[in-house]
């Protein structure tokens, strides 16, 4: 069984795949962060009763102004790895809601929110070689001396 096999044996199943494929990298962002919603009322709550250290307010504002920062870096569709890694992640933060500890809940959710977001990276933290004809790829040359 090959794929051209499958393609005409069940083009619904390859045109399904390609819908999900071609759904936005921010749209499953959004989609994860609506799931781990009682994780983040959780912590929203903590943060606000004082038991947590005030520098959980630092990382909150350092965790959204990376995001901010990084809202134009998104990839056309996310990466499948990452994306499965966040999936598994988000349905096991959910799933241990209520079971497991809420500070270790937290955690997965903040691990699977993590990965969502390298699933929807641009670089996935690696340089990527810019098409020198591109002006936004243009730089000033660099003052050293090359040797």
């Amino acid at each position: 069984m090959n794929l051209a096999y499958i393609a005409s044996a069940h083009p619904r199943v390859i045109d399904g795949g390609i819908r999900l494929d071609r759904v936005p990298a921010a749209a499953w962002l959004a989609l994860q962060t609506v799931a781990l919603w009682p994780t983040w009322t959780w912590m929203a709550r903590r943060v606000v009763d004082g038991s947590d250290d005030p520098l959980g307010l630092l990382a909150v504002a350092a965790l959204v102004a990376l995001v901010a920062s990084l809202r134009g870096e998104l990839r056309a569709a996310p990466r499948l790895g990452w994306l499965l890694l966040a999936s598994l992640g988000t349905v096991s933060a959910t799933a241990a809601h209520g079971t497991l500890p809420p500070l270790l809940t937290g955690l997965l959710a903040v691990l699977a929110w993590a990965c969502g977001r390298c699933a929807a990276a641009a670089t996935g933290g690696r340089t990527v070689a810019r098409d020198p004809r591109d002006p936004a790829a243009r730089r000033a040359p660099s003052s050293r001396a090359t040797g």
